[in-house]
């Protein structure tokens, strides 16, 4: 064989190499492609089949207690907000003993001036309180503010609402972190228009027993996973906040449920894991 054929041949076999690659290359490309959309596919179907179960009518309902449903929905809202200021205070265990203190009374005053309000049937963010003046005798002539009269800043006002919110003896930088989580979000009116949507007084009380105790179990939850992480002791590990009466534990998240009327304990479903 010529010395130009051989070259001719080993260019052809050359190209016939080449193009194979190019086309396993675009059939490898093709199956990938092939693949990737099944796996989308398969995506779609789980979200349908998901959504299909959630809206279908025989889901059942979590708990036998309208209050306990409605109170799910508000600690899927409230409990990441008191988590986050709880994990603020690592400095010592004072600080979040003092940060769960103040936490508890201040939702338990606030159930119990919303719930009296209702129970009035008096909406608390509706009432307003007048005050007037007025003489036995002749009419009372206007008065005009003093010029030397200062309006309190917001400052003043909110140092003012926080001495009333603080506790004796608690340490002031739990009591500071427990005040600007609530004040600055919406944990007030979840609670609100939990209360609304209860209109029942009894009702009103269940949740409000559950809220408080649970909260508590989470608050232990939370500070048992932030000790753990910062390499200290829980700062707190006790149940402060009363068991309501007639509630049963769910070993798995320790959350505590109401049973269904004259039934023994049966398997429950928890309360957000947040």
């Amino acid at each position: 064989m010529k010395k130009e054929d051989r070259i001719q041949e080993f260019k052809l076999r050359r190209l016939i190499r080449k193009a194979i690659k190019i086309r396993e290359h675009k059939l490898n490309m093709k199956q990938e492609q092939v693949i990737s959309e099944e796996k989308k596919l398969r995506m779609i179907v789980r979200r349908l089949l998901s959504e299909g179960e959630v809206d279908a009518d025989t889901e059942p309902v979590p708990y036998k207690s309208t209050a306990m449903n409605l109170l799910n929905d508000v600690f899927e809202q409230i409990l990441p907000i008191i988590k986050k200021g709880l994990r603020k205070l690592t400095s010592g265990p004072e600080e979040r003993i003092s940060y769960r203190d103040h936490v508890l009374a201040k939702f338990k005053d606030m159930f119990g001036i919303l719930n009296a309000s209702q129970a009035a049937g008096v909406a608390l963010a509706e009432q307003e309180i007048k005050f007037k003046v007025e003489d036995d005798d002749e009419e009372s002539p206007d008065i005009l503010p003093s010029s030397e009269e200062v309006k309190p800043s917001k400052e003043d006002e909110e140092e003012q609402e926080f001495e009333q919110f603080a506790q004796a003896g608690k340490d002031e930088t739990g009591a500071r972190v427990a005040f600007d989580t609530i004040a600055n979000s919406n944990v007030e009116d979840n609670i609100r228009k939990l209360t609304k949507l209860l209109g029942d007084n009894d009702k009103r009380q269940e949740a409000e027993g559950y809220f408080l105790y649970n909260l508590n179990l989470f608050m232990n939850k939370y500070e048992k996973a932030l000790a753990s992480e910062i390499g200290q002791e829980p700062a707190f590990a006790d149940i402060v906040v009363p068991k309501p009466v007639g509630a049963v534990v769910k070993p798995e998240s320790g959350v505590e449920e109401l049973p269904p009327e004259g039934e023994a304990p049966t398997e429950e479903l928890p309360l957000p894991g947040v």
